[in-house]
């Protein structure tokens, strides 16, 4: 029951987006605009993540955009907001989540792996001659060059096109990410 996720959410701009992504669901790009005039604080979302909880609108999955993979950004948020405790894990050393990552550099982080993760993806499947994967290579990258990163904070857009493509060249690069954006800068 939708109304009773909302009512679980604890801050009114986070109930706000969930209800977005709820709504978004069932809406189609005509009705939109007539449903931003009776709810003006709608978003046009595709996913939240919101204390353990993840929500994904139902378009996503209509979305052709090659670079996007909303349900990695979402789960990158939910690691780095999962304690150890919620979840019955001891903890290790001093780290109380599951992903530490500086707080600042939590959009960051979401977005560098959900780039990272489509394209590594995305090249697994292509097929295994080294002069059409580095082809395909340079037309992800070429496109991620081109898309709207929304990233706000004091990250820019170029902050993470620069992590991807440097992850990519690492041989583990989703931990190469996590330590980076463990970083304060």
């Amino acid at each position: 029951n939708i109304h009773d996720e909302i009512k679980q959410v604890n801050l009114h701009w986070e109930a706000v987006e969930v209800a977005s992504v709820y709504l978004s669901s069932f809406c189609t790009d005509e009705f939109r605009p007539q449903l931003k005039k009776v709810v003006p604080c709608l978003k046009n979302i595709l996913g939240k993540s919101s204390g353990l909880k993840c929500y994904i609108s139902y378009h996503y999955f209509d979305d052709t955009d090659t670079i996007e993979e909303f349900i990695v950004h979402e789960c990158a948020h939910f690691f780095h907001n999962i304690k150890y405790k919620y979840i019955g894990i001891e903890r290790r050393n001093d780290e109380e989540r599951l992903v530490e990552i500086a707080f600042r550099n939590r959009e960051l982080f979401a977005y560098s792996i959900e780039f990272y993760t489509r394209i590594k993806f995305l090249l697994s499947v292509c097929e295994d001659k080294s002069h059409i994967k580095n082809k395909l290579k340079g037309q992800l990258l070429a496109e991620l060059e081109d898309y709207q990163i929304p990233i706000h904070n004091d990250n820019s857009p170029d902050d993470v096109r620069s992590l991807v493509k440097q992850a990519l060249r690492k041989r583990n690069g989703w931990k190469w990410l996590v330590r980076e954006c463990r970083k304060v800068p």
